[in-house]
């Protein structure tokens, strides 16, 4: 069962049906986590990356979450920042399933860089305060680890590829139907980014709607929104758990993909 990227308009801004389907995910999450027994032994070699695959899917999870609460409570504007937080949760998750080996392991290490990289611009801004802000002793294992891997990232960054670049190697290697972080990263990444960065898009429906405190978004701008948290959410739920559980529970996930697009035959799309 694939994703249709055109799907019924009036259920793509139909904001209960979303919200249902998104209540439907959280519990089918749940349900995976807690129930199904993973068909890969956990002292195969790759265990490291699929560990570090499932944090992200558990983080993206949780942020899912909160995108669910935001859109009840018609929190649209801070409900966009976080679907680009969800985005970049869900592209890194299925990147990291498939990459080289040695960048899941640069994406692994790299706090190492980043943590020695954020005191010293600290200490370049308030020197005696960063100083103070840690132990000595944690200081010298942070200096000790970024010595350790500074050669690893000579441009700052644990991949060198953009985020595009990235959703484009990602829906390379998913099966058809699933070719989906190109298209969402046009339809949330960029126009998410208005919000994440406060740019004057951001602000723009408070000069249309009175009332600079409080804005009341429509139910369509809240459905589409939630629309397309549960567009990645089913992604990322084909991705994470058809690895590590193989088909055992993709019927499941099928009958939530067809309820969610509409379609009403159990073997339409199959």
């Amino acid at each position: 069962m694939g994703i249709q990227i055109d799907t019924n308009p009036a259920l793509t801004t139909n904001f209960p049906h979303q919200l249902r389907i998104a209540k439907q995910l959280m519990e089918y999450a749940e349900r995976a986590i807690t129930n199904a027994k993973p068909e890969d032994d956990i002292s195969k070699p790759d265990f490291h990356r699929k560990s570090i695959v499932i944090a992200l899917g558990g983080k993206a999870f949780r942020t899912f979450n909160a995108v669910v609460d935001l859109a009840e409570k018609g929190h649209a504007d801070d409900a966009a920042s976080l679907n680009r937080v969800l985005y970049e949760c869900a592209l890194v998750a299925a990147y990291l399933l498939n990459a080289p080996a040695q960048t899941v392991e640069d994406y692994s290490d790299y706090f190492m860089y980043r943590n020695w990289r954020d005191h010293e611009l600290f200490s370049q801004l308030e020197a005696t305060i960063a100083a103070k802000a840690l132990t000595p002793d944690i200081l010298k294992e942070m200096e000790a680890q970024f010595n350790t891997v500074a050669g690893r990232y000579p441009d700052g960054r644990w991949t060198r590829m953009t985020v595009e670049a990235m959703a484009r190697d990602v829906d390379d290697k998913l099966p058809e139907g699933f070719k989906v972080f190109t298209f969402t990263y046009g339809a949330i990444y960029r126009q998410a980014s208005a919000y994440v960065h406060s740019d004057v898009r951001s602000i723009q429906s408070s000069f249309i709607t009175p009332g600079f405190i409080q804005r009341v978004p429509t139910l369509e701008e809240l459905g589409k929104l939630q629309y397309l948290a549960n567009f990645l959410m089913i992604t990322l739920c084909f991705v994470i758990f058809g690895s590590l559980y193989g088909s055992k529970i993709t019927p499941e996930h099928n009958a939530i993909c067809r309820e969610w697009q509409g379609v009403n035959d159990p073997a339409a799309g199959a």
